[in-house]
């Protein structure tokens, strides 16, 4: 099994991390545009942080599902900064 396909295929849930404070409509709508780029069959799960480290896990009303690849965790930390996304196996 390629490297890749077996990312894909033991990906339990994506997680992207949102730091509140200062976020955009643009970054989110950015956000949306990358994700349904890499539609797929892994749940994606929102952790929202407010500066108080209080955080709220929350997944889209519109049931995200990605496709995770080495590309989309780069171009989630390339607009949400280093750190933001990871995948559970």
């Amino acid at each position: 099994m390629p490297l890749a396909e077996a990312f894909e295929k033991q990906a339990k849930r994506v997680v992207v991390r949102i730091f509140l404070p200062g976020l955009e409509e643009a970054t989110l709508a950015e956000l949306k545009t990358i994700l349904d780029g890499y539609e797929g069959r892994c749940p994606v799960e929102f952790e929202l942080e407010t500066p108080h480290s209080y955080r709220l896990v929350a997944q889209s009303a519109e049931c995200q599902k990605v496709t995770p690849s080495e590309e989309l965790l780069k171009k989630i930390e390339g607009l949400l900064g280093e750190n933001s996304v990871a995948v559970d196996y």
